[in-house]
């Protein structure tokens, strides 16, 4: 969020933010937790990834044995961070 409010679209008066959460299934497992973080940004686009990229992409997957992709476009970022079961708690 912060970055979000220095660089993204919560900078702009027209950013929009939409966050969302969900279990996605796995075949043969318990379901994983998906967290999804997307930006509207306008015709504004910040295709330079900063320290808190790599934050996003590498140390908060690492530290939750996840995976995590970040998809930077001409009018909308998006970040997904997959959690496997065991490594959250849904009580």
């Amino acid at each position: 969020a912060v970055n979000s409010v220095s660089y993204g679209a919560l900078s702009r008066a027209d950013g929009h933010v939409e966050v969302s959460a969900r279990l996605e299934p796995e075949s043969g497992s318990s379901p994983s937790l998906l967290l999804t973080w997307t930006e509207a940004v306008g015709d504004a686009p910040r295709n330079e990834k900063r320290f808190g990229s790599v934050a996003l992409e590498r140390v908060v997957p690492m530290s939750l044995n996840g995976s995590a992709t970040l998809e930077i476009g001409k009018d909308r970022m998006e970040y997904r961070l997959t959690v496997p079961h065991g490594n959250f708690e849904t009580d």
